[in-house]
């Protein structure tokens, strides 16, 4: 009789605590029955302990890919997003050793188990491609070596749109990953702005393939339609969290970053996507805010926000730092689950301060173009001139802005900026990660 791996007892006992846990959050009748609650703390424990073994980790198996994926939902679940990455990395890695990422390997395949390798690696490839944009990184799978087909829809009409929607996220992500690579990794803040605006252009053709995608899918007949609505909201945010990102890479960095109405448009919908979501996850009987600040929170970038800001201290915008104060609002009903959500909430809440105090005071930050609704960052903006708590005052401006930050709160927002101007703050700089490191 051959032993049970170390991968096969991690996944078992991945799978009995998210379907446990499941049971007991849709309230099945069976989780009452059987007493799932009594339960689901025991096999978290075991299988926290099997998935940091070393065979997990180390060794390519489908079982070890499972509760790989598993453990980095769980830490994401967690608000761990370095655990998630570390779980991705080694499922990752894994799979392309088996070579689930290559279409060969499935018509080679004798055990029948063809359909779920390739949905476990597109899902490991989507939280891999859009924890790069987030996270700073390039991706650990690259679209270059990839011929494997997406996962096929079922035929059943109730649960094809779920697969229509996997495919959609899918694309999405890629679209995520690609802005990261050819506008802000290394490589691409070098380039020529000529070629920077090429790049900006075709990939705006790509995020309006991955829009046209979202709106081909059917969910009349779904088997849950509550419940995808709230999905789809959460994609919107998603959606144009991505393109405030991509627009708002500047074509001319060496002249300074220039932010147009369509960034500034992108940007309040992200926005506004987010105050129609959240009330979504605050009501329901399924959602938690938990879920909201760990799966949609801190799977958004926070460009939105800065660009809002950007655009209310310097067209003096009122309606703009009223839409920046309600998204506050919601950040501080979901500070409380986690460092990373308290971080958040505390850098939006000082960004609105600071933008209801330069408003109210008329005075304008930046080169605002009222007739185009564009704004041009020179170098002292771009630098975080205003926010730097060594330089208290803007002789440009006439405005101490100690009189709405603590030293140390103006020096975050200046560091803040300094990484922004180069590229995406990491979530290092953002969140202020790297306190966890089991799960």
């Amino acid at each position: 009789m051959r032993p049970v791996s170390a991968g096969t007892v991690a996944a078992m006992h991945g799978m009995f605590y998210f379907l446990m846990k499941e049971s007991v959050t849709m309230k099945d009748e069976m989780a009452e029955q059987l007493k799932f609650e009594d339960h689901i703390d025991n096999c978290k424990k075991s299988f926290e302990a099997a998935i940091e073994g070393y065979d997990v980790l180390s060794v390519p198996t489908f079982e070890n890919i499972i509760a790989l994926t598993m453990g980095a939902m769980k830490a994401q679940d967690e608000s761990k997003p370095l655990v998630c990455c570390q779980m991705v990395s080694a499922a990752a890695r894994h799979s392309q050793m088996l070579g689930y990422h290559r279409e060969s390997t499935y018509k080679r395949d004798q055990d029948r188990n063809s359909e779920n390798k390739r949905r476990i690696f597109w899902c490991i490839y989507v939280f891999d491609k859009m924890m790069s944009l987030l996270l700073g990184r390039a991706s650990y799978i690259q679209d270059f070596d990839i011929d494997v087909q997406w996962p096929s829809s079922a035929s059943d009409p109730t649960i094809r749109p779920w697969d229509d929607a996997f495919c959609y996220m899918i694309r999405l992500s890629s679209v995520q990953d690609q802005i990261y690579n050819k506008l802000y990794s290394a490589s691409a803040l070098k380039a020529e702005p000529s070629e920077r605006a090429k790049r900006i252009q075709e990939l705006e053709l790509e995020m309006e393939k991955c829009r046209k995608q979202r709106f081909e899918i059917d969910p009349s007949t779904i088997d849950n339609p509550s419940l995808f609505d709230i999905c789809q909201r959460t994609w919107d945010i998603l959606y144009y969290s991505a393109m405030t990102s991509l627009l708002r890479a500047s074509s001319s960095l060496d002249k300074g970053a220039e932010i147009g109405p369509r960034c500034f448009e992108a940007a309040r919908l992200s926005l506004r996507s987010h105050l129609k979501c959240f009330p979504d996850y605050r009501d329901s009987d399924i959602f938690t805010i938990s879920d909201y600040a760990n799966w949609v929170l801190l799977y958004s970038s926070f460009t939105p926000f800065v660009v809002i800001f950007l655009h209310a201290i310097a067209a003096t915008s009122m309606e703009d730092v009223k839409l920046l104060e309600e998204v506050v609002a919601t950040l501080q009903v979901a500070r409380g689950v986690s460092n990373a959500s308290e971080r958040i909430y505390s850098i939006g809440a000082n960004f609105a301060r600071v933008a209801r105090g330069l408003v109210e005071a008329q005075k304008s930050v930046g080169k605002y173009n009222e007739q185009e609704d564009s704004l041009k960052l020179g170098d002292d903006t771009r630098k975080a001139h205003v926010f730097n708590p060594d330089i208290t005052q803007d002789p440009s401006i006439g405005v101490d802005m100690m009189d709405y930050l603590t030293y140390p709160e103006a020096q975050d927002m200046s560091a803040l900026f300094g990484s922004w101007d180069s590229g995406q703050p990491t979530a290092m700089e953002l969140f202020g990660m790297g306190n966890e490191a089991h799960l």
